[in-house]
């Protein structure tokens, strides 16, 4: 994925969503739920975005933050990276078949 690996501090977290939105027409979250577990925040989300080529993606994330006085302290993205790569390498995303477990 263009946009993969690990980032550290507010300078890199702002570089990393530059870079992601550079590629993208649009690209929007809508949260379904925020849910607080001690000092984790979850936040499952479907993402809708358009590539500046015109290729549409609609996702599943589930974004994972961890809190410390007040500041997100940890970020942690869970992706169906496949989908997106599709989508920036000019091609519709792809479903792969539910494998039969019969």
């Amino acid at each position: 994925m263009p946009y993969g690996g690990s980032y550290k501090g507010k300078k890199q977290f702002l570089q990393f969503w530059a870079n992601v939105y550079s590629k993208y027409e649009y690209f929007n979250y809508d949260a379904h739920a925020v849910l607080v577990a001690e000092d984790y925040i979850i936040v499952p989300v479907e993402a809708r975005a358009k590539t500046k080529t015109g290729f549409s993606m609609n996702n599943e994330h589930c974004f994972l933050f961890r809190v410390k006085d007040g500041q997100i302290v940890y970020g942690r993205i869970y992706a169906d990276t496949a989908r997106g790569r599709d989508v920036l390498e000019g091609r519709e995303p792809r479903r792969y078949p539910q494998m039969d477990l019969g």
